[in-house]
């Protein structure tokens, strides 16, 4: 929120120009009133009327100014708002008493305080550090470049017990910088650049690094790994700019969320948490689809609200050799504490990124990454109801793998400008058709004290040459399951305290290859925000 000082400039333009402009029209009027008086002994009754009447017209013209005056302080104070916050040193000085601060508006007192945004000349950066501890009973060692420090969900390599740091477990370290001015009357421009980080190692958070140096790694020994939308990117979360209207909406350009990915923030009970969610640590969910594919490069967004209901679609060109082209669109509404919203989208060559094989690694770079291509689409709904201190979340989506129509050749790049030395475009024999369905409460206990509680529950269908309902190949129908709990503390408007659990357990061709079936997981930990 950026904030503005509510004081007079005096540097011959803004308000010291109206305020001129106003004097100057009373003492008009003033001297007209003046010279009638002076010449009232004499006069004649028509003079004495047209007097009157330039009196009236004066008058007439001084409530026009003064009616734009006003218009123009008003214009003046809403842009000098979008100039950024005031210093705060000012605001205390010209604050006479605690009476004063109290009648304050939020915004300002916070600055006063030292709590408000950091904001200067409409430029706000933002951000927030988390950490904890966790116990995993199959886990892989830490690894300072994945999304996650370690395979919170079950994982195929999970090989085995581990305690220690846990980074971006409940939300993400992330610092970002955003700003927006007023362009015209009711339209603003905007942008948006973050980027996340792992709170254990300071790198930029990059998946298809964590996989590559997992090439020719056996299960049992690899350290966390796992493919993901952040690969090293310097603005890996975000980088857009956009404009918005009170009446036609929002529209952006660049890096960002796909809507999916926005709607399973908004209804997953455990606000997509890389530790206690399904949906946080595996991105293909958000993505219906390709987990790489959870934010968009190269992407145009329009968002739109009318009363209750809302509306969004989103395109995306094709980038290397026209590959990767996509779209989504939805929307939903709100009424009387509920909430939904639903979206149907499609994305063409979908890569799913994987480490090399020791056989591979003997012919192939060992600085590039196999690939896995498909046509992705589906869709997704989620939903909440609202009552008193509880929140009940719930929602369900389909997604469909199919071999590409486009098919890719070995030696292009995938996001990060990571190659991929090695692409299967025939993956699935049969149409591979994943759904997943979620439910969860919210209570708030106080307006500090939260307690949320999520399942998760996920199949595949057999999609192999033959039909199968095994571990013996990932092609195989399966399953996954997890359940997680989570307390969370507010101790300052910044910094919170959280603790919980998380379970996880799959079978079938969803466990083919793995090591471990299930992980449990304690954690606790701790945020920053600003």
């Amino acid at each position: 929120m950026t904030l503005a000082s509510t004081g007079t400039r005096h540097d011959g333009g803004g308000f010291g120009a109206v305020s001129r402009l106003t004097l100057l029209t009373a003492f008009a009027v003033m001297t007209g009133q003046g010279v009638a008086r002076a010449e009232d002994v004499g006069a004649s009754s028509a003079q004495m009327t047209a007097r009157a009447d330039q009196i009236a017209e004066l008058k007439a013209q001084s409530a026009a100014l003064e009616k734009r005056n006003t218009d123009l302080v008003k214009r003046l104070e809403k842009l000098e708002r979008q100039r950024g916050a005031p210093d705060p040193a000012s605001l205390q000085a010209h604050a006479p008493g605690a009476d004063s601060v109290a009648a304050l508006p939020n915004g300002v007192k916070d600055v006063i305080a030292g709590d408000g945004p950091l904001t200067w000349h409409g430029l706000t950066l933002y951000g927030s550090v988390q950490a904890g501890l966790a116990y995993l009973t199959h886990g892989a060692p830490f690894s300072g470049f994945a999304a996650s420090s370690y395979p919170y969900l079950i994982s195929k390599y999970s090989n085995r017990p581990v305690f220690g740091f846990a980074g971006n477990n409940y939300g993400n370290t992330y610092l970002g910088l955003k700003g927006e001015t007023e362009i015209i009357p009711g339209w603003s421009a905007f942008f948006n650049l973050q980027s996340y980080f792992d709170s254990g190692s300071g790198q930029l958070s990059d998946g298809l690094k964590s996989l590559q140096l997992q090439n020719g790694v056996p299960l049992k020994n690899q350290s966390a790994n796992s493919d993901t939308s952040l690969a090293g990117q310097p603005f890996n979360a975000a980088a857009f700019v956009g404009v918005s209207s009170t009446t036609f909406g929002k529209l952006t350009f660049g890096r960002q969320n796909a809507l999916t990915a926005d709607n399973m923030i908004k209804y997953d009970p455990m606000r997509t948490g890389n530790g206690f969610s399904v949906f946080g640590y595996a991105g293909s969910y958000s993505a219906i689809g390709a987990t790489e594919d959870r934010r968009w490069d190269m992407a145009t967004k329009y968002q739109v609200s009318a009363g209750p209901a809302r509306f969004a679609a989103m395109v995306k060109q094709g980038d290397y050799a026209g590959a990767n082209p996509a779209y989504q669109i939805g929307g939903g509404a709100s009424y009387e504490g509920f909430s939904f919203d639903a979206y149907f989208g499609h994305y063409a060559d979908a890569i799913l990124s994987s480490s090399l094989t020791s056989v591979q690694l003997k012919t192939l770079p060992a600085d590039s990454l196999a690939g896995t291509v498909a046509d992705t689409q589906g869709a997704q709904i989620g939903a909440s109801y609202t009552w008193k201190d509880f929140v009940i979340f719930g929602g369900y989506e389909q997604i469909h793998f199919s071999n590409p129509s486009n098919r890719l050749s070995p030696g292009i790049s995938t996001i990060g400008g990571y190659v991929l030395s090695a692409i299967n475009n025939a993956a699935y024999p049969h149409q591979r058709i994943v759904q997943a369905g979620w439910t969860g409460l919210r209570y708030s206990y106080s307006k500090d004290l939260e307690f949320d509680a999520a399942y998760y529950s996920v199949t595949q269908n057999s999609y192999g040459v033959a039909y199968c309902r095994n571990t013996s190949a990932i092609t195989c129908a399966g399953w996954l399951q997890a359940y997680s709990l989570l307390a969370d503390y507010r101790l300052s408007k910044r910094f919170d305290v959280y603790g919980g659990l998380f379970y996880s357990v799959y079978g079938g061709g969803m466990a083919s290859g793995s090591l471990y079936k299930n992980n449990f997981m304690p954690q606790a930990g701790m945020r920053y925000t600003f």
